[in-house]
């Protein structure tokens, strides 16, 4: 049987080494305009406006290079949000910025 005798000291071991849990609160919004994004958050009424949001890069535009078999090439991956799409959004406390992190479908709708 494992000993549990030293679980509390190894927490604040870890607690001490990478200090406090930030802040982070998770919120639902709806993508108003892409270009320049804003999003409407559930429950607030204010809108997000492009310089209160970070944007995950697998949701915009883009262009990755890579190389297949020896032969270089670049695959475009287009933008990902458009309007009224449903959107996961963490709210960084601290640092008072929005980051989104992706699209989200309701579970009925799968």
């Amino acid at each position: 049987m494992e000993s549990r005798q030293n679980l509390g000291a190894d927490l604040r071991r870890v607690v001490k080494k990478y200090g406090y849990n930030k802040a982070l609160d998770i919120e639902l919004g709806t993508v108003l305009s892409v270009n320049p994004i804003s999003i409407a958050v559930d429950g607030v009424n204010d809108i997000l406006e492009a310089h209160e949001v970070k944007v995950a890069q697998q949701l915009i535009n883009r262009t990755v290079s890579v190389t297949i078999a020896g032969t270089p090439t670049d695959i475009d991956y287009p933008m990902q949000l458009e309007e009224s799409d449903r959107v996961a959004l963490i709210y960084d406390v601290d640092r008072g910025f929005f980051f989104v992190v992706d699209k989200v479908i309701d579970g009925e709708d799968i």
